[in-house]
C-alpha cells in the first residue's frame, strides 16, 4: 500500500508528473482542479522514492495553463501530493473539455472520453434509460441479452453506473459456435436494429455499437453489443476480450440485477463471469484498470470477426477537437486540389474518399462536379454539412454519406450502387492512403477493381516519407506509403499508376513528401511500367 501520512509536494510539466510516493502497484487518480483526469499504478518499491510518470499522449495536448494537481489514492481518496502548476506560458486555467464543454478523462483503453463523473446527471439519465429500452428491444427480437463489462461490474459492486464509466456494454448470447455463422448473426441483428431507428456503428462482425448524438451532431454516449457463444462446452468466448471456461449454468438463466434503481437482466452468476473478465480482484475499485487481452486470445478473433473500428475513434476525437481535413501547408494543399480539378473530365460524378470536413469535396462540387462524399467519422459529417450549409448555393449539393472503408461489405455494397447508376465514376482521395492499414487499402483498391471503367480515374494524394522523429503508431497522421507499395498493391487488382507530380509541405509532424498519382484500370495488353519510374 502506498503508506503517506502527509501530503508531499509535486512538480509537472508537459511530459512528466514527478512526486515523492512509496509504491506497491496501487492506484492513484490524477485530479485537475479536483476533476480526475488520469488513473494508473504506481511500480512496486519498499523505499519513498521520487516518481516521475509520463503523461498519456491523449491528454498531452490539453497541457497548458495552470492548475491545481493532486495525486490520491483510488481506493481512499486520501491525498498522496499536490501542488499548484503551470503547463507552458499560459495563465488560463487547464481545460480538459470536449467541443460540449464537457469534463474528459482518460478512459480504459488510453483515450480521452467523457465519464459519469464528469457530466451533469441528464448525462447518466440518458445512458441507463437508452441501456434499459435496447435490452427490451432485444428481447422482443428473440435475442439473450444480458448487461456486461463495466456495467456488470458497477452492477454487482455498487448497484449503479461506475463513476468513471462512459458507456453501458450488454451481451447477447448465441446458439451458434462457427464464427461465420456468428457474423452472420450479427449483420442480421445490425439491421433489425436499424429498422427500430439505431444508428450502429460496427466494430467487428461480433461487435456493434449503438451511438447517440447530441443537437449539433457530436457523439453524446454509446451502448455496445458483444455476441457471445460457446465454442465447446469448456470454452466460453465473448469477444474482444473475454474467452474461457464459464459453465453454461454460471450464464443462463438469467436472474435480474438492479442496475441504478431498474431491474435489468444478468448472468446466472454475475461473479464468475466478473472474474474471467477481469479476474480474481475484480471487487476491488479500481479505475486504472487496462484490459490486457492475451494474444492468442486477441489473434483469434481478430482473425475470426476482423477490426472494424481502426483509428474511427482518433478521427472523431480529432475533428471533435475542431481539426479540419486540410493540410497544415494550406497553400500546398491548395496545389493539390488544383491538380485534382485541372485532372477530372468536365461535369464528373466524383466520390471524395475520407472527405473529413468536407472542404474538398465542397470545392470540387462547386466546380461542376457531382459529388458523393463519406467518412467514417460522424463528427467529420457534422462539420461537412455544417460547411455546406454555408459555402454551397444548395446544402444539398454534395451527398455526404457515412461508409466505413474497414467495412468491406458495406463498402462493396456502396460500389455496387455506383455500378448500377451505368456512369464513369472518379474518386479523390486526398492525404487518405498513408494513414490506411494495409487492409483497409486492400478494402479500397478492390472496391476501385469493382467499380471504375476504362474512363475512370481515382487521383491519390499520400505522404511518402518514413520520419523517425515523428512517427507514431497511434497517430495515422504520421504514417507514410512509398510508391512501390502502391505499385505492389495495385496490380494484383488489374490497377495501375502514373504519378503525375511530388512536393513537400510542412504539417504539424514535420515536413513530408508527397505524391499524387492517377490510378487507372490496366489495359488487357497493358505491360507494367519499369520499375524506375516508381522512384521518388
Amino acid at each position: 500500500m502506498i503508506r503517506k501520512s502527509v501530503t508531499t509536494p509535486l512538480t509537472a510539466s508537459r511530459r512528466k508528473l514527478r512526486f515523492e510516493a512509496q509504491g506497491s502497484g496501487q492506484a492513484v487518480d490524477i485530479r485537475f482542479d479536483g476533476h480526475r483526469v488520469w488513473s494508473t499504478e504506481l511500480v512496486a518499491t519498499a523505499d519513498i522514492h521520487k516518481i516521475a510518470l509520463d503523461w498519456p499522449p491523449a491528454l498531452r495536448p490539453y497541457l497548458s495553463g495552470t492548475t491545481k494537481l493532486e495525486v490520491a489514492d483510488s481506493g481512499s481518496g486520501e491525498i498522496l501530493a499536490s501542488g499548484a502548476v503551470r503547463f507552458g506560458l499560459s495563465s488560463k486555467p487547464v481545460s480538459v473539455r470536449d467541443a460540449e464543454g464537457r469534463l474528459l478523462s482518460i478512459n480504459k483503453w488510453g483515450r480521452l472520453g467523457v465519464s459519469v463523473a464528469g457530466v451533469d446527471t441528464s448525462f447518466r439519465e440518458r445512458l441507463i434509460a437508452h441501456t434499459h429500452e435496447i435490452l427490451d428491444h432485444l428481447a422482443e427480437l428473440g435475442y439473450t441479452a444480458y448487461i456486461t463489462g463495466g456495467t456488470l461490474l458497477g452492477a454487482v459492486r455498487d448497484g449503479d453506473i461506475l463513476p468513471h464509466d462512459d458507456d453501458t456494454d450488454l451481451g447477447v448470447l448465441l446458439d451458434h459456435s462457427d464464427p461465420a455463422d456468428i457474423s452472420l448473426a450479427s449483420y442480421r441483428m445490425q439491421r433489425e436494429l436499424e429498422e427500430l431507428g439505431y444508428d450502429v456503428v460496427r466494430h467487428s462482425t461480433a461487435h456493434l455499437q449503438l451511438t447517440y448524438f447530441t443537437e449539433n451532431g457530436s457523439i453524446d454516449h454509446y451502448v455496445d453489443i458483444f455476441t457471445a457463444f460457446y465454442r465447446s462446452a469448456d470454452e466460453f468466448c465473448q469477444p474482444i476480450h473475454v474467452r474461457g471456461n464459464l459453465p453454461i449454468e454460471s450464464l443462463l438463466p438469467l436472474v435480474p440485477i438492479e442496475f441504478a434503481g431498474i431491474s435489468m437482466p444478468g448472468p446466472a452468476n454475475p461473479e464468475a463471469w466478473l472474474e474471467i473478465c477481469y479476474g480474481p480482484a475484480w471487487s476491488i475499485p479500481n479505475p486504472s484498470f487496462a484490459f490486457v487481452t492475451p494474444m492468442n486470445t486477441r489473434r483469434r478473433f481478430e482473425n475470426w470477426f476482423g477490426s472494424q473500428n481502426t483509428n474511427r475513434v482518433f478521427w472523431e476525437s480529432r475533428h471533435t477537437a475542431g481539426s479540419t481535413s486540410a493540410a497544415a501547408d494550406a497553400r500546398s494543399h491548395r496545389r493539390e486540389l488544383d491538380t485534382v480539378l485541372a485532372t477530372l473530365p468536365p461535369g464528373s460524378a466524383v466520390v471524395d474518399v475520407g472527405t473529413g470536413d468536407g472542404a474538398d469535396a465542397i470545392t470540387i462540387s462547386n466546380a461542376g462536379h457531382h459529388v458523393i462524399g463519406f467518412d467514417y467519422s460522424y463528427k467529420a459529417l457534422s462539420r461537412a454539412h455544417a460547411r455546406a450549409e454555408t459555402e454551397t448555393k444548395d446544402s444539398h449539393a454534395v451527398d455526404f454519406r457515412y461508409l466505413n472503408i474497414y467495412d468491406r461489405r458495406d463498402l462493396l455494397t456502396f460500389g455496387a450502387e455506383l455500378v448500377t447508376q451505368g456512369t464513369s465514376w472518379h474518386f479523390n482521395a486526398t492525404n487518405v492512403l498513408a494513414g490506411l492499414t494495409k487492409e483497409g487499402r486492400a478494402n479500397y483498391f478492390l472496391f476501385l477493381k469493382l467499380v471504375m471503367n476504362p474512363d475512370s480515374l481515382a487521383i491519390a494524394t499520400f505522404d511518402t516519407n518514413y520520419s523517425v522523429t515523428h512517427f507514431r503508431g497511434d497517430n495515422p497522421l504520421t504514417w507514410h506509403y512509398p510508391l512501390d507499395w502502391l505499385h505492389s498493391e495495385i496490380a494484383p487488382h488489374g490497377l495501375t499508376a502514373e504519378l503525375l507530380h511530388t512536393a513537400t509541405r510542412r504539417t504539424a509532424h514535420g515536413r513530408r513528401r508527397t505524391a499524387t498519382v492517377v490510378i487507372r484500370r490496366s489495359h488487357p495488353s497493358h505491360t507494367e511500367p519499369e520499375a524506375a519510374s516508381w522512384n521518388a
